[in-house]
C-alpha cells in the first residue's frame, strides 16, 4: 500500500473500518515538500500488524533533520480502535537510521485511540565527541578520592549494552 508520492504535501489515506496488513509493505514518504509532511494512514477501527507486513519509508525532496529537530514526532499510522502486533522489520522502540544520518525512533503507542509515531532522535554523527577533564591531563597531586569529570562538546548518547566509557591512553587499544 503506497500512500501519496513526493510531490503530494503530505497524503493521509482514510481506512472507515479495521485495518488487516497480515502481509505485503506500507510504504510511506517522509518530507514531502518540507520536512514536517509526511504520508501518513488513518484508520478508524482496529489495526492489526502482527503478521509479515513491513513498513518502508522513503525521504522526499523535503526531508531535513535540521528542520524536523531533536523529539519532534512524525505520525505515520493512526487509529482509534485498537493497535495488535508490529510491522515485521522494526520493533516498538528500535532506532532507525535514516539517509545515512538520521536517527528516529518508533513508537507504537499505547491502548486506544493512539498512533505510531516516529520521532528524530539525534544526528548519526560519525565524529566522536571531544571532552574537556577535570582534573585536566597531566595534572599533578590529584587526591585518590578526586572525581574525574568530563565535559562533552556536544550530546553523548549511550550505545545498547555496556553504557560505560573506557579511557584509553592514545595510540593504545587497551584500558
Amino acid at each position: 500500500l503506497q500512500v501519496g508520492n513526493d510531490a503530494s504535501n503530505g497524503s493521509t489515506m482514510t481506512i472507515g473500518g479495521d485495518y488487516d496488513m497480515n502481509a505485503g509493505v506500507l510504504e510511506l514518504t517522509l518530507g514531502d515538500v518540507d520536512a514536517f509532511q509526511n504520508d501518513g494512514l488513518s484508520v478508524s477501527g482496529n489495526v492489526d500488524l502482527s503478521g509479515t507486513g513491513s513498513l518502508n519509508l522513503l525521504l522526499g525532496s523535503g526531508h531535513a533533520t535540521t528542520s524536523t529537530g531533536e523529539g519532534n514526532s512524525l505520525t505515520l499510522l493512526s487509529y482509534t480502535g485498537t493497535l495488535t502486533g508490529e510491522f515485521a522489520n522494526f520493533t516498538n522502540g528500535q532506532e532507525i537510521v535514516l539517509n545515512g544520518n538520521d536517527v528516529y525512533r518508533i513508537d507504537y503507542g499505547t491502548g486506544s485511540a493512539s498512533a505510531v509515531t516516529l520521532t528524530f532522535v539525534r544526528d548519526n554523527d560519525v565524529t566522536g565527541p571531544v571532552a574537556t577533564f577535570s582534573p585536566a591531563d597531566d595534572t599533578t597531586a590529584v587526591l585518590s578520592d578526586t572525581n574525574l569529570v568530563l565535559t562533552f562538546d556536544e550530546n553523548v548518547y549511550p550505545i545498547t549494552g555496556g553504557g560505560e566509557i573506557r579511557l584509553m591512553e592514545t595510540g593504545n587499544a587497551t584500558p
